[in-house]
């Protein structure tokens, strides 16, 4: 055991930088292969502390504990082979794969003390952490071979610690790295997690045959337009009832508008959340369809101007989800919720849809008395969204932080695009790329909106207990 556990400790060592205080033999194939046993457990344990309740064990983070194992070993093989010393293969591979361990313990221990960080991949992939493990691998790499060969001068050491360096880089660069490998809280990733349950005292035929009732009580109790003053009505729709984070985010954007924008008994919320079946007119095609139909009705059309804001899942089809409990609900396409705009004969209107892809409705959406805009390019996802999330990136860049700044519904949208280009840069993502349609007409009427209006007190955003 002596073998062993003198390389585990020399292996400590090497991960804090230090040096071994006296020479052993090097590491043989076996003590490599207890070291990658140990390695296993301790990803094992590290993970068992961070994920939460309810655990499920799974076999496949096996393959994430093969990679961690496999990745010094080629290395090490990589490095004997250019140095022509075949025999410094199991001391080296051992020894960075200690060094690795200890990196994983850290980077868990970052997680640990700062929730934001609930992968690992996201603190290998943000800049900060990427430079900071690095250079530790780099000074770890220098550290072990100027032991093995301290007559080597030291530009060759650094040039083999760079051999060793660079390939970790691309691999973690390359490979999406999770703490998550034997323990999971939800058994599938690529599907959103519905944790509600449907009311028992709510039953889905009456919920459906009030919804006409409902909505009809929402829009007469909205304020009629005033003349002479350009008003603005707000409509904002939360179509997927198995996510809060679209709840907190029509509800915030309401309260938001009516303490800031004078919306004040001229908002509307359409909303699919189990919280709300009694209280909200569902976000169907047909109650938006409805909503912005009565909504006209209240307004003058060449006086007033509606605020569209619709927030959900979106598809590569451009698809915008409605999703309540299973049931077999109407999509939102861009060629239908333009058409709804059309039917319901708004003129000056501000539409902002938040979702994966949402840039596929601006065509649609354009008009020369219109302000449109999208959390995303049509080609590319948007952030923030999931079970876990209280409001999505794009939510809190241009509402809760850009409009409470500047109630220019333009200069926020810069202001939200820069804040999330950061926060996607920070986490190594492709960007989301917000996108924007506007004319000078558009911009005049919002202009003389912003000239009456008297804003009121910035609201921050809380998420919901």
């Amino acid at each position: 055991m002596a073998g062993p556990i003198s390389a585990l400790i020399n292996g400590l060592r090497f991960g804090l930088l230090l040096v071994p205080r006296q020479r052993y033999p090097l590491p043989t194939a076996t003590t490599f292969w207890c070291a990658a046993l140990l390695s296993v457990l301790a990803d094992f344990v590290l993970n068992l502390g961070l994920v939460s309740a309810p655990e499920e064990f799974d076999l496949a983070g096996l393959t994430d504990s093969a990679f961690e194992i496999l990745k010094p070993l080629l290395l090490a093989w990589l490095l004997s082979l250019l140095a022509r010393r075949p025999a410094l293969l199991w001391g080296l591979a051992t020894w960075m794969l200690i060094v690795g361990m200890v990196i994983r313990v850290v980077a868990g221990a970052v997680i640990a003390r700062d929730p934001q960080f609930d992968h690992t991949w996201i603190v290998f992939s943000a800049p900060q952490f990427a430079i900071a493990f690095g250079v530790w691998m780099l000074l770890a790499g220098y550290r072990i071979w100027r032991w093995l060969e301290p007559s080597w001068r030291w530009m060759r050491v650094v040039a083999f610690a760079l051999v060793a360096a660079v390939p970790q880089a691309l691999i973690y660069r390359a490979v999406p790295y999770h703490l998550d490998y034997f323990f999971a809280a939800e058994p599938d990733y690529s599907a959103p997690v519905t944790t509600a349950v449907w009311p028992e005292e709510v039953h889905a035929e009456t919920l459906f045959a009030e919804q006409s009732d409902k909505l009809d009580r929402a829009l007469q109790a909205l304020e009629p337009q005033r003349p002479g003053q350009v008003d603005l009505y707000l409509l904002a729709v939360g179509s997927y009832a198995s996510e809060d984070v679209f709840r907190n985010e029509v509800n915030y954007v309401q309260a938001l508008f009516d303490q800031r924008m004078g919306t004040q008994g001229r908002s509307l919320v359409l909303l699919n959340h189990f919280d709300t079946l009694s209280d909200r007119p569902l976000a169907t095609q047909r109650n938006i369809n409805r909503a912005l139909t009565g909504i006209a009705k209240r307004i003058d059309l060449d006086e007033d101007l509606v605020f569209l804001f619709v927030t959900t899942h979106g598809s590569e089809a451009h698809e915008l989800s409605v999703e309540l409990a299973g049931f077999p609900l109407q999509q939102i396409t861009p060629e239908s919720l333009s058409r709804s705009i059309r039917d319901a004969g708004i003129r000056w209107r501000v539409v902002v849809v938040s979702a994966c892809y949402s840039g596929g409705h601006v065509d649609s959406l354009s008009a020369s008395t219109a302000l449109v805009l999208t959390a995303s390019r049509s080609d590319r996802t948007s952030f923030g969204c999931g079970a876990d999330s209280d409001i999505t990136f794009f939510g809190r860049a241009y509402f809760a932080e850009a409009l409470n700044q500047s109630v220019d519904f333009i200069a926020a949208f810069e202001i939200a695009r820069d804040a999330i280009a950061l926060r996607e840069a920070a986490m190594d993502g492709e960007p989301s790329e917000p996108q924007i349609a506007s004319t000078a007409l558009i911009e005049a009427k919002l202009a003389q909106w912003r000239s009456q209006l008297k804003p009121g007190p910035p609201l921050a955003f809380t998420p919901p207990q």
